[in-house]
């Protein structure tokens, strides 16, 4: 009959709106991934579960003033009236349907508040407003359906499915699934390498499917319980959400991308790298997201999640992944003491995830770090966070930017990568000046609109402290320095160990004369022996970014007063 639908049936539209569209932005993701990252990476194949977006409301309330009745606007309407009290049971039917136009545009012009605005302006004005929650809904993507894949690229698994009785594997299907939007993004040789096919995993792997046409394979089932056997042949990457996950890689350079979201002690990943030179890489820890943030990496929007982490345990020796309850005080913890820390239920979650066979792990910016390497020569990486590195045995290669560092026996490599204290803070508007209500103008007073606070995360110091603490004597270590020649400001030798001493300047426009102070101290150049000299045992050479090398000349035999 010409009539506007009710808000209730709106809404539910705009709820479906939504979840379509967040879904069509995660495919997005998946494809620009495809075609920027993983074609260059040479994987020309891609299995992706889509799975179905459920969204929650996102609170929005409306504002009378009680002096007026009228209610607070975004602009002025003078053709229209916005009182609480309109009467519309006088309207004849003919009109109805230019008044339920009208009524909709009203119900837009309403100015909207979010919980936080709500409460602010009640604290300051308890009496002024009544609150009325918004007809016109919004809606953020809140959860999941999860669902369960197996997918059998290889039958060779050693077994491993063995151990665990509650899988059932159909070894006559390559894939087995209770999605309806499984996908895969592949090309060929035969096709434009710039192009890319978009088909369901069931008629990719009926139709097209050839082994001999796959260069690398790429994974991600998403969340829910998932088995995976890679082929043994060809790299695989696998990314890795929620639930409980068994993951079988070949015998190439494979790599393990971690990003949970959100953590459950019963949804262990069960990881195995087989042969190769594989990577294990944590790329988020499940946090507390602020109301209706998206983050840019369309990570889901959980109100109810206040779980809270400040970084990782990753032991390659004993296969295990943690997550820290709490940051580390110290940096240069005996092996012992270490496990103690971990250990304690107070300071590491249970177990995430049990990691086999890697050479290589990698920690997350900005979050404590604390990596154990194994007998292989590992390739160990904390990012610009907190670090604790010990390589163990073989040769290591140790990448951190501030915090402690030991490389064990064999022949190591530390890097030292360059800090820059603006990689710690967020700028945020000055909600000082947010607070201010000003009933007559009906907005937020904000005296400063250039003022801006910017704050420092819980790891945030202009200074950075590095410990390299090499093992064994008559030995040789290079350390690379993400920092150029001139930055170097003094180099002592104090007590046994050498002092590198480097300032780097780094204004900005909140502090243009900020300058980081960074302190390297090279562990036990010199031995102590029985006749009270000290020996050198240890020759650290140093290679900065412009390319000089530093060799320092050190005497055999010093006479050292130790502190």
């Amino acid at each position: 009959m010409g009539l506007s639908l009710t808000y209730t049936i709106q809404n539910r539209l705009q709820q479906y709106h939504i979840a379509d569209t967040f879904q069509l932005a995660l495919f997005e993701k998946q494809r620009n991934q495809f075609e920027d990252i993983l074609k260059l990476a040479g994987y020309n194949l891609h299995f992706y579960i889509e799975e179905e977006q459920q969204v929650e409301e996102l609170p929005y309330f409306h504002l009378i003033d009680k002096q007026t009745g009228q209610y607070i606007t975004y602009r002025d309407i003078k053709e229209l009236s916005i009182s609480k009290y309109i009467n519309s049971f006088t309207i004849p039917i003919t009109t109805l349907w230019a008044n339920d136009n009208i009524d909709f545009e009203i119900e837009e012009n309403k100015k909207r508040f979010s919980t936080s605005e709500v409460n602010l302006i009640l604290q300051q004005l308890p009496n002024r407003y009544e609150v009325e929650r918004v007809k016109i809904k919004e809606y953020i993507p809140s959860t999941y359906a999860a669902t369960d894949e197996i997918i059998l690229l290889a039958q060779d698994h050693d077994n491993i499915l063995s151990n665990f009785e509650d899988i059932v594997i159909n070894q006559n299907r390559i894939f087995t699934s209770n999605s309806q939007n499984s996908k895969v993004l592949h090309f060929t040789a035969l096709n434009n390498p710039y192009d890319h096919n978009y088909d369901l995993i069931e008629n990719y792997l009926a139709e097209t499917y050839h082994k001999k046409n796959i260069s690398a394979v790429s994974f991600n089932t998403a969340n829910g319980n998932d088995v995976i056997i890679g082929l043994d042949t060809l790299a695989n990457r696998f990314e890795i959400y929620d639930g409980k996950k068994i993951f079988i890689a070949g015998n190439k350079d494979d790599i393990f991308i971690l990003n949970n979201r959100q953590f459950a002690i019963n949804e262990i990943k069960h990881l195995y790298a087989k042969e190769g030179n594989d990577s294990f890489i944590i790329n988020t820890l499940p946090i507390q997201q602020d109301l209706g943030l998206i983050e840019p990496d369309f990570s889901v929007y959980n109100k109810h999640n206040n779980t809270s982490f400040f970084g990782c345990y990753i032991d390659l020796e004993n296969s295990s992944v943690k997550y820290l309850k709490r940051p580390f005080t110290r940096f240069e913890y005996a092996q012992h003491l270490l496990k103690n820390f971990i250990n304690s239920g107070s300071n590491a979650s249970q177990l995430v995830a049990s990691i086999d066979n890697f050479e290589n792990a990698s920690g997350l910016d900005k979050a404590h770090n604390i990596i154990i390497g194994n007998e292989k020569d590992n390739i160990l990486s904390a990012g610009n966070g907190h670090a604790i590195l010990h390589g163990g045995e073989g040769n290591d290669a140790l990448l951190l930017t501030k915090g402690y560092a030991n490389g064990g026996s064999g022949v190591d490599r530390y890097v030292i990568q360059r800090y820059n204290w603006m990689d710690h803070i967020k700028i945020l508007p000055d909600y000082r000046f947010y607070n201010q209500w000003n009933a007559e103008q009906q907005i937020f007073i904000n005296p400063n609109q250039q003022k801006q606070l910017f704050k420092f995360t819980r790891l945030f110091n202009y200074h950075s402290n590095v410990v390299i603490d090499e093992e064994g004597n008559n030995g040789e270590t290079i350390v690379e320095l993400e920092y150029q020649l001139d930055e170097i400001k003094s180099f002592a030798l104090k007590d046994r160990d050498i002092i590198l001493k480097i300032e780097i300047a780094v204004p900005s426009e909140l502090n243009n004369v900020a300058k980081s102070d960074i302190e390297i101290k090279l562990k036990n150049a010199y031995g102590y022996y029985d006749n009270g000299k000290h020996f050198l045992t240890h020759q650290y050479n140093i290679r900065t970014q412009d390319g000089f090398i530093l060799a320092p000349y050190l005497p055999q035999s010093v006479n050292l007063l130790i502190d």
